[in-house]
């Protein structure tokens, strides 16, 4: 398997993806429209990574699972490993874009907001700009973690492969037990660091959508 691996091109692409079409917007509002569409699609993306990592678990398991076919095992196997490398060709072409269009989303704020002037505006925009800004480096270095631990799991994958095309056999599938413990733990991590992921990516669709106006206090 490469080690260009698809999940991490999942992320990137993804968090690329929430500003990709609103840096390209002209107004404030229109910028702020596409931000929100494109959080839901990047969730989306992510929540199909978090699917492929449990699927690709859930065939190696299947090969120690009692009385397996494991021919069919393993081939169900490569399936899943195949479908991850798929996922990353379909996303690889846009991952690139992520650090530019967030950048340019965050330097079309910023040149309307120097457009203000009443300066108590002005400064509520720019808390409210930062506020962003924080969020989507923690997206940012969500997406680093998220490809650094993949990495770690991808390389596990692969070599499980390698080593049971050459031992398919029921002591060959014992013997790989301890790394396949170990591709068990690195799945669950990474998958905690999608959710993550997932809970900023809401956060932030909350804090730059328009949602609802409040309600006003009633008083006794």
């Amino acid at each position: 398997m490469s080690q260009h691996t698809p999940q991490r091109s999942i992320l990137v692409t993804s968090f690329g993806l929430l500003f990709l079409a609103a840096s390209c917007q002209s107004t404030g509002v229109g910028r702020t429209e596409a931000s929100v569409e494109s959080t839901s699609a990047a969730a989306g993306s992510i929540e199909a990574g978090k699917k492929a990592i449990k699927e690709a678990i859930a065939a190696m398991d299947g090969l120690a699972a009692p009385g397996a076919d494991l021919k069919a095992a393993f081939n169900n196997y490569v399936a899943k490993l195949q479908s991850l490398e798929s996922a990353r060709a379909n996303v690889k072409s846009r991952a690139e874009a992520m650090k530019a269009k967030g950048d340019a989303f965050l330097e079309g704020w910023a040149a309307d907001l120097e457009k203000l002037e009443d300066p108590d505006l002005k400064l509520a925009a720019k808390d409210r700009r930062a506020q962003a800004e924080v969020r989507l480096e923690r997206i940012r270095a969500l997406s680093e973690e998220a490809g650094a631990a993949y990495d770690a799991l991808s390389s596990r994958l692969a070599s499980l492969k390698t080593f049971l095309e050459n031992d398919l056999t029921p002591a060959g599938v014992k013997g790989a037990e301890p790394s396949m413990a170990k591709a068990r733990q690195e799945a669950s991590s990474l998958v905690a660091i999608l959710d993550k992921a997932v809970a900023e990516l809401t956060a932030l669709r909350g804090a730059i959508g328009p949602g609802t106006a409040p309600t006003p206090a009633t008083t006794k």
